[in-house]
Parts: C-alpha cells; structure tokens; sequence
C-alpha cells in the first residue's frame, strides 16, 4: 500500500519536475556573469541575486540582496531586503528592513518596519505597504495603499493616494490623483515642509 502510494505522488508531481528551476538551500550568490534559465527559490542566511533571472525568485533568510534582472515575480521575506535590480513582475517582500531601489514592472506589495523607496526607484504598478515607517522618495507611476504610522512622500504617486496613518509630505513631493487620508480620533492634517 505504501508502494503504491509513493508511485502515485511520483505521478501527480512528476510535472513540477519538468518545470526548469534551481532550488538552494544555505548561503546563495548568483554571479553578475550568471543567468538562472528558470526559477530561483533559495533560503539560507545571505542571499544575493547580481546575475539574471530567466523566471520567478523566490527567497528566505536574514539577509537579501538583489541587483538581478529578474523576467517574472518576486518574493522575498527577510531581516534586511533590497531590491535594486530590473524585475519584469510583481514584487512582495516581507522584512524589517526593505529598500528598493530597482525599475519594477509590476507592483510592490510590502509588509515590513522600516521601507525606503529610493530616489531612484520606479514602480511600474502601484504599491501597496503595511508598514512602521515608509518613506517614498521614488516614482509609483500606479496608485498607493499605505498603511503607517509615519509615512514620507518627497517622490511621486501619479495616481490615487489611500493612507491609513500619519503624513508627512517633503518638496517635490506629488499625487497625481485622490488623497484620502483614514484617520482615527483627532485628525490632523498631513504636515508640508
């Protein structure tokens, strides 16, 4: 019966198989002169992306560093997260420390203390973060759904703005659609420096 079993589950997952992908476990650096043909999951301590992605990279561990051309999405959970490569996809990433810092197609979902859109940055889509504190120095060329306690804009949200906390708004600073702002108790207005 177990034989059996195990022949049938070889079956049913013989698919997933075929699927070119690397699978790393421990420390993990894709060289600048690299190029993953598939997808890329990794989980170790440190991980570093500096060559390119031919699909998906997924990744777990305290420290994650990427400067990829990643074709597809993006997931990566970790102590301190940077992204600052070309991603063709969506990014979501979960950490305590997150920077980007790259051109994404897509949209950026981030759950994370501390996030920092840099100056540099664009984000094709929209971003949508759960933060402690969020600073977009960057472009969104999509909308924003934030939620902060102390969130930053000195960048650009070219479209809707939704904000569930405090804000602080920097020259140049710019929404290029709606700002709604969810406060609760007593409401003070966003502070303009």
């Amino acid at each position: 019966m177990l034989k059996k079993s195990l022949i049938t589950a070889v079956i049913a997952l013989s698919p997933l198989l075929a699927v070119a992908a690397s699978i790393n476990l421990g420390d993990y650096f894709l060289k600048g002169a690299e190029n993953a043909p598939g997808d890329v999951y990794a989980a170790g301590e440190t991980i570093v992306f500096a060559g390119s992605v031919s699909g998906d990279a997924l990744a777990a561990g305290r420290t994650i560093f990427s400067q990829s051309r990643i074709s597809n999405d993006v997931f990566f959970a970790g102590g301190t997260v940077r992204v600052e490569g070309a991603v063709g996809d969506d990014v979501r990433v979960l950490g305590r420390r997150v920077e980007i810092d790259g051109i994404i197609a897509g949209d950026v979902v981030i759950v994370g203390s501390r996030v920092l859109i840099k100056p540099t940055a664009v984000i094709g889509g929209s971003l949508y973060a759960v933060t402690g504190e969020i600073e977009v120095r960057g472009t969104v060329q999509g909308g924003g759904k934030i939620m902060s306690s102390k969130f930053l804009l000195s960048g650009a949200i070219e479209n809707d703005l939704e904000l569930w906390g405090g804000a602080i708004f920097k020259e140049p600073a710019r929404i290029g659609g709606d700002f709604i702002h969810h406060a609760r108790g007593k409401w003070e207005p966003p502070y303009c420096r």
